[in-house]
């Protein structure tokens, strides 16, 4: 693998990687021999090739996966944290927080490590605009117009722990915007709510 220049179509890191990812912030991940390694434009390397797993950079930190361990790293490629054993991160920083997995439950954490909600939710997906969606556990599996989905109990949750919206069957919740409106399954048709909180 290589990288090119699309505005002139010219290589500008030659050939030499087995696999290679996009660049997020300036950086990309990159594979030799089976370890992963983050480079800059210019080809530099931030890290050695030790990292068995590693995400993309976002607000200048990512994490990583070294025998076993978890970490997170700036964008000089210094370790700034190091998780405990049974905490698994699952996400970069969106809105300051990042999802980890505990136990085989989902939470959120800041950029220092510190737990702001703890493991409790069967899935959690990323905050925005202050809120992000959380599925509480599986309900059941239903047949409509000759397809299956899994209806879960869903709600959302603000960076306080708290659900601002009262537990429900839905089919899937989605985002809300910035004006506060979010559009919701309900397992047979696309409903819109709005923002109260």
């Amino acid at each position: 693998w290589a990288f090119g220049d699309v505005r002139t179509k010219k290589i500008v890191i030659t050939p030499q990687f087995d696999e290679a990812k996009h660049f997020f912030e300036g950086i990309a991940r990159v594979k030799k021999n089976n370890k992963w390694a983050y480079i800059q434009r210019n080809g530099k390397k931030m890290t050695p090739f030790n990292i068995d797993d590693g995400g993309d950079f976002k607000n200048g930190l990512t994490w990583v996966r070294k025998n076993r361990r978890y970490f997170l790293i700036n964008s000089r490629g210094k370790q700034v944290y190091g998780f405990r054993k049974n905490i698994i991160p699952v996400s970069n920083l969106h809105e300051g927080l990042m999802i980890f997995k505990q136990n085989n439950l989902y939470g959120y954490m800041n950029k220092n490590g510190k737990i702001v909600i703890p493991a409790q939710f069967t899935k959690a997906k990323n905050f925005s605009n202050g809120l992000a969606v959380v599925l509480l556990k599986y309900y059941s599996e239903k047949k409509y117009n000759k397809y299956y989905y899994k209806t879960s109990m869903l709600s959302y949750v603000n960076k306080k722990g708290q659900l601002i919206l009262k537990p429900y069957i839905w089919g899937e919740l989605y985002s809300f915007t910035k004006q506060g409106i979010a559009k919701v399954y309900n397992g047979e048709q696309n409903i819109y709510i709005m923002r109260n909180e």
